[in-house]
């Protein structure tokens, strides 16, 4: 049995050519399924519109698969199918804690109106409620010292820093919860070729202090099989229904 669990994951949208048209629905996840097992590394790998970022989406909720199936540690965190009462337990904290997601864009993921610091301290109170406000800071200052940065960008807005910066503070955010499972959403893609090799050494040496599983999600065959266990290859679905 698996970390993460994932059967026949379906994703699709409505889509029409014109007012005139009965609305279609494009198929953009169609029957995805994969089993990882604690401490792997696994690659999504494709073009644009293969589906990938929407498989990362669904595997956290952001946006709710159309059916299918979504275990963590052999809990069924997600299930929808035919004359089936749905199951979804995204909403529930500890499911939160088990599983985060980093996103590609770090200054829209963001609050450019608050500090990146308490942004994080202010979520970590949310899902530890046996923390006071002085102990949160203080492990979101370790963890930024560990992801690179120094304990005095904890009071900086997001502007104030670097893209590289930026995705490093959008780490701390994710790895703050103790999580088992992050996933990477194209997080080096808009990074300098120098800052994206820190960030992939950093996600590295993480993984093996926290004993963390990953799935890494990009269209740059090269850093995928460099950096990941093994790789799934998405194609691209034409399928309208």
């Amino acid at each position: 049995m698996g970390i993460l669990e994932v059967e026949s994951l379906n994703k699709s949208y409505d889509f029409s050519k014109g007012y005139l048209f009965k609305k279609k629905r494009k198929v953009i996840v169609d029957n995805f399924s994969m089993n990882i097992n604690e401490g792997e590394c696994v690659g999504l790998i494709g073009n644009s519109g293969s589906g990938k970022s929407t498989i990362a989406r669904c595997l956290v909720n952001i946006e709710k698969a159309d059916s299918g199936s979504i275990k963590i540690d052999g809990e069924s965190i997600f299930e929808k199918k035919d004359n089936m009462k749905e199951i979804n337990h995204f909403k529930k904290l500890e499911t939160k804690k088990k599983i985060q997601i980093i996103l590609q864009d770090s200054f829209a993921s963001l609050n450019p109106k608050k500090k990146v610091g308490r942004m994080i301290t202010e979520a970590l109170l949310i899902h530890e409620k046996n923390i006071d406000r002085k102990e949160a800071d203080e492990r979101v200052k370790e963890y930024f010292e560990l992801c690179g940065l120094r304990k005095e960008y904890f009071d900086r807005y997001p502007h104030e820093l670097s893209g590289g910066q930026r995705q490093r503070v959008c780490i701390v955010r994710a790895l703050v919860l103790k999580p088992k499972i992050i996933i990477c959403d194209e997080i080096t893609s808009a990074l300098d070729v120098s800052v994206q090799a820190k960030i992939l050494n950093l996600m590295l040496d993480l993984k093996e202090k926290f004993n963390l599983t990953y799935i890494f999600i990009s269209h740059d065959r090269d850093v995928v099989e460099c950096f990941c266990d093994r790789v799934i290859y998405l194609e691209k679905s034409n399928k309208i229904v």
